[in-house]
């Protein structure tokens, strides 16, 4: 009976060490931050990929119709526990006037997590990592505290020539369509 007893309090010990030691390994969480993507102005684009690092991707989206730069398309609000600081942010998107398909891959400046620490705090939700697409197929990634440009600090954290990549234009011959006869594009 004793040994039963010792046995079974040995074994509750044991799974309470497994569980409080092993939570958080392997999970190397960065701090909180939102996602957002945005386009130029009239140019409208398709995001199809966006991935932090090499492993954390977020939804794809429709941009660049009645918003620009000054403003975030789509936001991406994530919950605990946050993904890694990136290094990087890869890129793959649609351009519907051009009819191209473009990707890049951003490496961020070194200072980038120290200079996105030391952003003011928002007045409202969270502080920013953004990436926009521009016209002539070039990445940028900035760090805001803000989705609105003029009410916030907008820090660019890196910015590449993107290169034009093989894809489907068929897949999008619909929404192009339509594009043109609502005079988008």
């Amino acid at each position: 009976m004793r040994f039963t007893n010792r046995f079974v309090l040995a074994l509750c010990f044991l799974g309470l060490f497994l569980i409080a030691g092993c939570s958080g390994v392997g999970l190397r969480q960065g701090p909180p931050f939102n996602l957002g993507y945005t386009a130029s102005l009239g140019e409208p684009v398709y995001i199809e990929q966006i991935r932090l690092g090499k492993f954390y991707s977020i939804p794809p989206g429709i941009l660049g119709l009645d918003q620009g730069w000054e403003r975030v398309g789509k936001l991406i609000v994530l919950a605990p526990p946050y993904p890694p600081f990136p290094n990087e942010i890869f890129v793959r998107w649609f351009n519907y006037k051009q009819q191209r398909f473009y990707e890049a891959t951003v490496p961020l400046k070194g200072d980038t997590l120290q200079v996105y620490r030391d952003l003011p705090d928002p007045e409202y939700g969270r502080k920013l990592i953004v990436t926009g697409v521009l016209p002539d197929g070039q990445a940028v990634v900035w760090v805001t505290n803000a989705k609105v440009a003029r009410f916030g600090t907008w820090i660019e954290a890196g910015r590449v020539q993107g290169r034009q990549t093989e894809g489907d234009v068929e897949d999008y011959r619909p929404q192009i369509e339509s594009m043109r006869k609502r005079g988008r594009i």
